[in-house]
């Protein structure tokens, strides 16, 4: 494909690619990896609505159970245009049940446990709702870990002081520049490699491993010049 058709055709394509909201006004995304930063900046504008009706007076449990009430009307997708960010809004909810939880251990571990139970009605509702079996499994992946979450957070500084955690921070850290990076160099490495090695040749366990390999290396290249300092910036 020539580098000119992945360029925009208007400016509202590219405007809309920049401001990162392309879904909702009918334009396809210019950069692969650009799908979860769209769903982010939905959720963002989504939320800070909630808060600024919540400062208008509107109930805190009022808002909540819009929310939960939203992410059941969610599983009824696959959602297009302007309800595009309803396709991952369950998942967002399962996030903030875990957080909504966590904090609600420090007064009451009833409350905290009930704020997680609301869970299983998303799941249940999910499976008989959900277009596609991968839909499914995502949900329940997603509450599974929900539940790991909130159950290990009283166990949260014994794990992060452990010697096999503390080197994964080191990746965490350098983690969303992999992310942003990882298509266009270890993705593509990999499927050059599959059209020039038969799937059963041994080369496979070197070149697949290797380019997961480079993809940390310029993952890292790029935190240090690019996002580090954009951070403080």
């Amino acid at each position: 494909m020539p580098i000119i058709a992945n360029l925009p055709k208007s400016w509202g394509e590219t405007w809309a690619n920049l401001l990162l909201v392309e879904p909702y006004f009918g334009y396809d995304p210019l950069l692969l990896v650009s799908w979860s930063l769209v769903y982010e900046v939905g959720f963002y504008i989504l939320v800070a609505f909630g808060l600024y009706l919540h400062k208008q007076g509107v109930p805190r449990v009022v808002l909540l159970s819009g929310g939960f009430g939203l992410a059941l009307v969610a599983m009824m997708g696959p959602w297009k245009g302007i309800y595009f960010i309803l396709n991952f809004w369950p998942e967002f909810v399962l996030g903030a049940l875990v957080y909504l939880g966590i904090q609600a251990t420090q007064r009451s571990m009833k409350v905290a446990y009930l704020l997680m139970t609301a869970s299983f009605p998303l799941l249940i509702v999910g499976t008989f709702t959900l277009p596609t079996a991968g839909h499914k499994w995502q949900l329940a992946t997603v509450t599974f870990f929900a539940w790991i979450l909130f159950l290990l957070y009283p166990f949260d500084q014994k794990i992060s002081n452990m010697i096999v955690v503390r080197g994964l921070g080191w990746l965490g850290v350098i983690s969303y520049s992999l992310y942003l990076t990882h298509v266009f160099l270890g993705l593509k490495l990999v499927n050059l490699s599959s059209r020039l090695i038969k799937s059963d040749s041994l080369w496979n366990w070197v070149v697949q491993p290797s380019a997961w390999i480079l993809s940390v290396i310029f993952a890292w290249i790029f935190y240090k010049c690019v996002e580090k300092p954009l951070e403080t910036w």
